[in-house]
């Protein structure tokens, strides 16, 4: 999931520079008069170098603010040594090293941060040393293996940091040194690195801090979406937006977070609020595009807007998109083309409009020759041809590039793409009719499914463990924290005490005496009270210790009922499978159509029980979510011959397994009578079904077809309906009433309690 994530979130790396501030100005300008009035040497070597850290760190990047920066640069390094002053020269080298690093020049920014670790090579907590490390760590290149010199020197800097109280440095250190773990894939690293920064901020005020905090929310965003924690990531980025939109901000800056909740969302399939973020961003883009006569940014608000329609299946809204695009992506750019042919292509395709997507099959068969053949972005290509060649019955055309698609995701470790891959084969195999390669390629496809699902648990398991150590170790120090306390409590307490009897022995021996034996029985009393105490405390601990094992245990509980529920929808559809594999050894049509229907009643089932181990709640089913689902299916299952339309009127009832189980077959039975017998003469029509409350804890689930109704002579008692005697035991089960309507149509009816099953899964 990993590699999706990277995919999908565009990481805008924008400057947020506009112009130099008021603000800027005015300082500098108050600062040159400083230094051409004032007599004092300090006096000016201190504006020197405040002047020159103003030009260095100016909203705005020239070649003359640079210039003019070296040059107050080096006339404080000129002053500096007039003067001998030692920490003046560090603090001109150390600008001259960010200053080179900001324009690339890595050789000659590691010279001047070189020299200061020469000069406070001895004095080893030194605030300028520590920035001497950083800027050493800075121009180490970023890489996908995680660099340890890079990671020494950003360790160095934050020792000095700590042992001298600079907390907003160290802070900024911190996200510095989580951006290599970023690269590495140790996210909960980073996440730890983080979160230690963010109490440094929290501890701190100052005008800057929500400038701090924006980069820091930024890291956490990058660090959740690594372990696939979208929501986490999302509560960062929000946080993010709170202070742009608190602020008025419309620069680049607030496009970038815009588009990244967006896009947050979109993984979320929280497709209406990502619309809504996506809108805030499109008016900077505009904006932008004006200022520097550039609609890049707009093209790819648009873009991302293009991604949210095909999630959704809305095609002709994406086509829409896609034509308003237009021009405004740079021409040169192999990506941006890439992505308009492969997105009108998936459009065209998944609207039906065949003819059109051809035209783009071409132009993205044409772009696979520009990249290497088992590109990491191939994959992209090869994933919308073989739904174009699949929509248009070009099955083997399709399985060449399966076959090029499997190649791909494997030498690029797309596991998740790979698992897509195979699923999309098993769909060509059985329209194909090799039934044998089918079942092998669902089988992969299932079983890499498993392994990220079991990747995605172990990993919370880990999370779980860190979050469990952690505590207990905050735990451990409040304790000591306290034990500390007491101690010093004693301690004043003994010295009370002393100066007491001493000035009782002046006054009286026998007061002296008499104040001794009280302060004896008060001592007694006080251990008496601190050995309670302690008992109490151990018999805490010993309670936490049995509810910590106790929730291991449900926890447990739960995730073996989930496996459960998977295996057995595993199983049932393998047997689904087996039983479509027999089918097409079979000519009798009875025997295929008991086939067909006993795939019908398993699915019933197996669609419980994937609704059981996929929901949080393990007992009960959604009967709303359930129905619908498994009537999209029955109508998706039959010939495309009938022009049946369903329509549904369902509560949101929510059953225990022992109801929801019957009540599905009923449903299945019902259904598929009305469409195999009900519109035979006619061939379409309409069935209804609906679930609704009738009374207290009573409930009516009726299936109405306006069809043929039931032939002539038609005796409920004496018929040998499989279906009909199903449906009565089923209802029997339930401790309902079954009821058959056979007017302008036919309608079935079941009328059945709700049983409600306590916490141990017993009825009530």
């Amino acid at each position: 999931m990993k590699q999706l994530s990277a995919l999908l979130l565009f990481l805008l790396l924008f400057g947020y520079a506009n112009a130099q501030s008021v603000s800027e100005r005015s300082k500098i300008g108050a600062l040159k008069k400083e230094i051409n009035s004032t007599g004092s040497d300090t006096t000016k070597l201190t504006a020197l170098l405040r002047i020159s850290h103003l030009f260095s760190e100016s909203t705005v990047r020239s070649a003359s603010l640079t210039d003019s920066a070296l040059a107050y640069i080096a006339k404080a390094e000129q002053l500096s040594s007039t003067q001998k002053n030692t920490a003046g020269l560090a603090k001109s080298w150390l600008m001259r090293a960010r200053i080179f690093q900001d324009l690339k020049k890595a050789e000659q920014s590691e010279l001047y941060a070189r020299r200061v670790l020469t000069m406070y090579e001895a004095r080893t907590n030194n605030l300028l040393l520590a920035e001497a490390f950083v800027i050493l760590g800075d121009n180490l290149p970023d890489g996908e293996k995680m660099s340890a010199q890079k990671i020494a020197y950003y360790q160095r800097a934050l020792k000095i940091y700590q042992s001298g109280g600079a907390k907003r440095t160290e802070a900024a250190t911190l996200i510095k040194l989580s951006s290599i773990y970023l690269m590495g894939g140790k996210y909960q690293t980073m996440i730890e690195l983080l979160n230690r920064a963010k109490k440094l901020y929290d501890a701190m005020q100052y005008p800057e801090k929500e400038m701090d905090l924006e980069f820091l929310y930024e890291r956490f965003v990058y660090a959740y979406l690594g372990k696939d924690n979208y929501t986490e990531a999302l509560k960062y980025g929000l946080q993010s937006v709170r202070i742009i939109e608190r602020n008025h901000d419309t620069s680049l800056k607030a496009f970038k977070i815009y588009n990244n909740v967006a896009l947050l969302n979109g993984l979320l399939k929280r497709y209406d609020t990502q619309a809504y973020f996506l809108k805030k961003a499109l008016p900077i883009a505009h904006q932008q595009a004006i200022l520097n006569n550039d609609s890049t940014m707009v093209a790819q608000v648009l873009g991302n807007l293009v991604l949210s329609k095909l999630a959704q299946h809305k095609p002709n809204e994406a086509i829409a998109l896609l034509r308003k695009i237009g021009n405004r992506y740079p021409q040169g750019n192999l990506g941006w083309r890439h992505f308009i042919n492969v997105n009108f292509l998936e459009a065209y395709t998944l609207a039906g409009k065949f003819d059109l997507a051809k035209v783009y099959y071409s132009k993205v068969l044409n772009q696979t020759a520009e990249l290497e053949k088992f590109h990491s972005h191939q994959t992209t290509n090869y994933n919308v041809l073989i739904k174009y060649l699949m929509a248009t019955g070009q099955q083997k055309k399709a399985i060449t590039f399966l076959k090029l698609n499997d190649t791909a995701c494997r030498n690029n470790s797309q596991i998740d793409f790979l698992a897509k891959n195979y699923l999309n084969w098993f769909k060509a195999d059985s329209l194909s009719g090799n039934l044998k390669s089918a079942i092998t390629h669902f089988q992969l496809f299932k079983t890499i499914s498993d392994s990220l699902i079991n990747t995605k648990k172990a990993s919370q398991l880990a999370d779980l463990q860190v979050s469990y150590q952690t505590e207990k170790k905050d735990e451990d120090i409040r304790i000591k924290a306290q034990r500390i306390q007491l101690l010093h409590k004693q301690a004043q307490y003994q010295e009370v005490r002393l100066l007491h009897e001493q000035t009782v022995r002046n006054v009286s021996i026998a007061g002296g005496i008499m104040l001794l034996l009280l302060l004896g029985l008060s001592y007694n009393r006080y251990l008496l009270k601190q050995r309670s105490n302690q008992a109490l405390e151990l018999s805490q601990q010993s309670l936490n210790a049995a509810n910590d094992a106790l929730q291991m245990l449900l926890t447990e509980k739960e995730w073996l009922l989930k496996e459960i529920h998977h295996r057995v929808k595993n199983n049932l559809q393998i047997v689904i499978s087996l039983l479509n594999t027999q089918s097409a050894y079979l000519d009798n049509g009875d025997a295929l159509d008991a086939i067909k229907n006993s795939q019908h009643r398993m699915h019933a089932m197996s669609l419980i029980h994937q609704k059981l181990y996929q929901s949080d709640n393990l007992a009960s089913i959604d009967m709303s979510h359930y129905i619908k689902e498994l009537v999209d299916y029955l109508h998706d299952s039959f010939s495309s011959d009938h022009q049946i339309s369903m329509s549904l009127d369902i509560a949101p009832i929510k059953l225990y397994v022992s109801q929801a189980v019957p009540l599905g077959l009923i449903l299945n039975e019902a259904i598929s009578n009305s469409i195999k017998y009900a519109f035979k003469n006619t061939g379409k029509g309409k069935i209804a079904i609906s679930l609704q409350p009738v009374g207290e804890q009573q409930y009516l689930m009726c299936i109405a077809d306006n069809g043929s109704g039931l032939p002539e002579g038609f005796d409920l008692e004496e018929t040998s309906s499989l279906g009909m005697s199903l449906m009565r035991g089923l209802t029997d089960q339930l401790e309902g009433e079954f009821a058959l309507q056979d007017k302008d149509g036919l309608r079935v009816c079941i009328t059945f309690k709700h049983v409600a099953f306590n916490e141990s899964g017993i009825r009530a």
